[in-house]
């Protein structure tokens, strides 16, 4: 077990921090409240179940390389910060259609190939090697890779024999949305 595997697993058993999202939780209608005491990757996993119903939900969500924002029915807005030492990178991988974008909308980005299984693997400009998973790309056609700040990264992906690489940024001005990956032989 990593130590901040070890430090969250305290955190948790001390009740200080949420880290899932429990099944009620997605049920419930979107509010600022649900947010409160959620760590950034929990925050990702209830905008993203939020997103797959955003026409019924009523609610915007957008990632920029410093912050999840949620804007609710009621014109509430909420910004919840991403870490210091990380951010998410959602990429979607396509064959035929995608689309263009910099910001990561998980209310309405829709990537190609959703449900997908994907074998993803990420490499630092220096090395070292960061992601190397087999995964499958949530129900919007996206993968979140959350990745170490102020670094450049080559992501390969593998799907359906298919196969293609990206480079994405961590730096504070990079785009969180990475929609150009066109997998092929």
């Amino acid at each position: 077990m990593t130590t901040l595997a070890r430090f969250l697993a305290v955190l948790v058993l001390l009740g200080s921090v949420r880290i899932g999202v429990s099944a009620e939780t997605v049920g419930e209608q979107p509010s600022p409240k649900l947010l409160v005491g959620l760590t950034p990757e929990a925050t990702l996993s209830l905008a993203n179940s939020w997103g797959m119903k955003s026409d019924e939900n009523k609610v915007t969500i957008w990632t920029s390389s410093r912050a999840f924002n949620c804007q609710f029915a009621d014109g509430t807005k909420t910004v919840i910060a991403m870490p210091d030492d990380r951010m998410v990178v959602s990429i979607a991988p396509y064959i035929m259609k995608t689309h263009p974008c910099s910001g990561h909308y998980p209310s309405t980005c829709r990537g190609e190939l959703a449900n997908t299984a994907v074998h993803v693997t990420a490499v630092s400009s220096d090395g070292r090697k960061l992601v190397d998973e087999d995964t499958t790309t949530l129900p919007n056609g996206f993968i979140d890779l959350w990745l170490p700040r102020d670094l450049k990264v080559d992501v390969s992906m593998k799907a359906r024999g298919l196969h293609a690489t990206v480079s994405v940024g961590t730096f504070g001005t990079d785009i969180t949305c990475i929609t150009t990956p066109k997998l092929h032989y």
